[in-house]
């Protein structure tokens, strides 16, 4: 447990430190957050008998360099688009061979799975405006040396990340007391209907708690309703990596995080709602500022 909990500190401080940097910060640190998570991503496909391409390594990086050079959100999907082409050809090499399209999928899939979060995730940090709180705009300024601060994205990045984060907490906490029914025990049984309900309270307060906080101005209701969707996305990208596992037959993705298991471990649940939050981010602030 100690050991859990020292790891736990670690994954927060080192976690949030490039987020609050950004610009070329969060762009790198989010391409090693994708080839950590693509290698064990892999690792579990060598299980389910499915040799990879590897294509998806050049495909994040591409993206990654993309962002960093400046060049438009929209262009960033170019090297996804490289990559659909490359892992094909690739595919078609293997002349039939047997599982050679099973591969192909997993790989086109696993990049996706983890590329287009990751950069949606920098696009957020990315997004310009103001915001009300002064103390995160002091923040932002000082951090970003060459850079644009882009302090509303900074707001809504935190956002997602800390809802997504305590409303897991919550969902844990409330299912550990009171948690007696299963979700879906095939794939996840410690996972309850009752920690569901307290991870979507936890979320829907902690909602309206950030939009205060962070400064984005939102409306009561919309905050509520951005909190209570992540949440769920959260939920989602949760079950899809342990229905994945169970799958290939393992337990964690990976050991690199000592008490915690592997990358795709931690940022599941990030991985749906950073897609989440990029929209929504996006859909409210369009209406609302």
């Amino acid at each position: 447990m100690a050991e859990r909990s020292k790891s736990a500190v670690g994954i927060v401080i080192v976690g949030l430190a490039p987020v609050m940097f950004g610009g070329p910060v969060w762009a790198i640190a989010a391409f090693i957050l994708g080839a950590i998570g693509l290698y064990e991503y892999e690792q579990i496909c060598s299980k389910l008998d499915a040799r990879s391409y590897h294509t998806g390594f050049l495909a994040v990086a591409g993206a990654v360099l993309l962002a960093v050079a400046g060049w438009p959100p929209e262009l960033w999907l170019l090297p996804f688009a490289c990559n659909l082409i490359v892992a094909s050809s690739l595919g078609l090499m293997r002349q039939n061979a047997p599982r050679s399209f099973v591969a192909l999928a997993l790989e086109i899939a696993g990049t996706a799975w983890l590329g287009l979060p990751l950069l949606l995730a920098v696009a957020t940090r990315g997004i310009h405006g103001p915001i009300s709180a002064h103390w995160l705009s002091s923040v932002a300024g000082s951090l970003s040396p060459w850079w644009d601060d882009n302090s509303r994205g900074l707001a809504w990045l935190l956002f997602v990340i800390t809802i997504t984060w305590l409303g897991d907490t919550g969902a844990y906490l409330v299912g550990r007391a009171i948690g007696k029914t299963p979700l879906i025990p095939s794939i996840s049984p410690k996972k309850t209907r009752e920690g569901l309900v307290g991870g979507v309270l936890t979320g829907i307060a902690c909602g309206l708690v950030a939009n205060e906080v962070f400064g984005l101005d939102l409306p009561i209701l919309a905050a509520a309703a951005v909190g209570l969707i992540l949440v769920i996305a959260g939920v989602l990208g949760d079950l899809v990596e342990s229905l994945m596992k169970r799958q290939a037959g393992v337990k964690d993705s990976g050991a690199i995080i000592p008490g915690h298991g592997g990358m795709l471990d931690r940022i599941d649940a990030l991985l749906f709602t950073w897609m989440a939050g990029y929209y929504l981010a996006r859909l409210c602030d369009r209406w609302w500022t």
